[in-house]
């Protein structure tokens, strides 16, 4: 299975392993804000130079108070201009959070009925699947609604206009749910969008002007906006991928698209997020102006259920020993973000990064530790299959196969050994055109992780590739034997003329 199927969590390991003791979550004593900076400052440096990321901004709030912030790094490696707390990032899924503001401001005004279908204010809005008879706005919210997620970006291929969010929710009305309304959690960008379209319905404005009306001008977040056009009137920050060769570059176009904006289309500042992170953990109000009533947050920060204790109304809810946080992050085609808040202490991290896969969660966790007083225990680790591919680039496949035994014999805590790491090396390789070296580098994995049905499955997919169906028919059996749900190998050695259940 390539990267891009794999859980966001194990993506990032490729490029940070974070190890942090559980005894440094007791309570803290306070801390300076000098202290704060002194800490971070070297991390967040560390982190800029292993991830090769062009830019990073970070900032600690505590007690209302911004207690550190910095960027470090350069918005456009081609201009070389350097990241400030004024530099625009794009925000990607950090965006949900002013639409999940946005709707309930509507339902406090009695204009929005959370336990509504969609369809009393997208008449439209009339899925073909029975089962979506049931969904509600506060399941949508939730993300336990059953739609799909949804990553049809056309990110290339942009619509810019007025009508573009509308079109989206009446295409996507034909797509079958992904699961039965509230049966689980399942992350949809699609659902956001449908929440934007109903902004925009019940307040006869587009989905941008209500955002930039009714939250953005009150709370004076003067250089943040949902449009691309507005946002490059400012010191912009641009996005970069690692391509096939382990090379930091310029993406193929900017993650913008007015169909999926209410997704993830939000650009803003280190200093405008100060200012969003302040709000929330003020319950709704910010010097003299509220946007939510401080009721509604019982609301919003609340587990959507007995099982779905991770999600609450637009924010993830997670715990790290006895803390309780809320916050979301967000991940596009260049970009990078995380914004997290500690309610009871007061505590607020926000991190934007113009790389994506940055090592924006090992940074949050960092500072986290720093604002409580504790000391991060913080390994950043250069990239393993980057390292690899750099060897296999002058010396060959089996030159980068002798350099993983060399460097897994040397004393642990380099490098991030996991399978993930082989499997995106392999994946990248293949996307070049060196298909044999993928194989290589794939059967090592295989050798490393024999357990792991995912590695059999990622080197039948190589070879099926390659053109050899004798070792892609192997290894596909493997894989369902390893894990006999795998539906693509039983698929796959159906197309290629064997059974998918073969006796022994």
């Amino acid at each position: 299975m390539p990267r891009g199927g794999m859980p966001a969590a194990r993506r990032r390991r490729i490029f940070v392993v974070l190890a942090v003791s559980a005894a440094c979550w007791l309570k803290a004593a306070p801390v300076e804000p000098d202290e704060i900076a002194e800490t971070l400052r070297p991390i967040v440096h560390q982190a800029l130079k292993q991830s090769e990321a062009p830019g990073l901004a970070i900032a600690v709030l505590r007690d209302g108070k911004t207690v550190y912030r910095e960027g470090v790094g350069v918005l456009d490696l081609a201009s070389g201009e350097p990241v400030t707390a004024d530099t625009r990032f794009h925000l990607a899924s950090v965006t949900k959070t002013f639409v999940a503001t946005a709707v309930l401001q509507l339902a406090e005004q009695g204009k929005v009925d959370l336990d509504a279908h969609p369809r009393r204010y997208l008449p439209y809005f009339q899925p073909a699947d029975p089962r979506a008879e049931r969904i509600t706005i506060r399941q949508v919210l939730a993300h336990i609604s059953g739609l799909q997620k949804d990553d049809d970006t056309r990110f290339d291929n942009p619509d810019l206009d007025d009508g573009a969010l509308e079109r989206l929710v009446r295409e996507a009305v034909s797509r079958p749910l992904d699961f039965a309304p509230g049966e689980k959690f399942g992350y949809s960008n699609l659902g956001y969008c449908v929440l934007g379209d109903i902004v925009a319905k019940v307040s006869g404005e587009t989905f941008e002007a209500y955002v930039k009306r009714h939250i953005l001008e009150p709370l004076r977040m003067k250089d943040s906006t949902l449009l691309l056009t507005e946002a490059k009137r400012g010191p912009l920050a641009l996005p970069y991928v690692v391509d096939d060769a382990y090379t930091v570059v310029p993406a193929p176009f900017f993650p913008y698209n007015r169909r999926r904006a209410p997704s993830a289309a939000m650009s803003s500042t280190l200093n405008d997020l100060e200012r969003w992170a302040r709000v929330h953990m003020n319950r709704g109000e910010l010097e003299g102006r509220r946007i939510l009533k401080s009721s509604t947050y019982d609301e919003m920060w609340r587990p959507a259920g007995e099982s779905l204790q991770q999600i609450g109304l637009g924010w993830f809810l997670w715990k790290r020993g006895a803390e309780r946080l809320v916050g979301h992050n967000g991940s596009d085609t260049g970009f990078v973000a995380d914004i997290e808040l500690l309610p009871e202490r007061g505590i607020g991290v926000i991190v934007l990064c113009n790389l994506d896969h940055g090592p924006y969660r090992p940074l949050m966790l960092a500072a986290l530790d720093a604002a409580l007083g504790k000391t991060p225990e913080v390994v950043f680790k250069p990239s393993l299959a980057r390292d690899l591919y750099r060897v296999l680039a002058v010396q060959g496949a089996e030159a980068a196969v002798a350099r993983y035994r060399e460097i897994k014999r040397a004393p642990a805590g380099r490098y991030d050994f996991s399978e993930w790491v082989l499997n995106d090396l392999g994946y990248k390789l293949a996307g070049a055109g060196k298909v044999q070296e993928a194989v290589r580098i794939l059967r090592l994995n295989v050798e490393e992780y024999p357990a792991s049905a995912n590695v059999y499955d990622s080197l039948a997919d190589i070879c099926y590739r390659s053109g050899d169906k004798a070792c892609a028919l192997e290894n596909y059996r493997k894989a369902l034997e390893k894990n006999a749900g795998n539906k693509k190998a039983a698929e796959m050695l159906e197309r290629l003329g064997s059974p998918s259940n073969p006796t022994p």
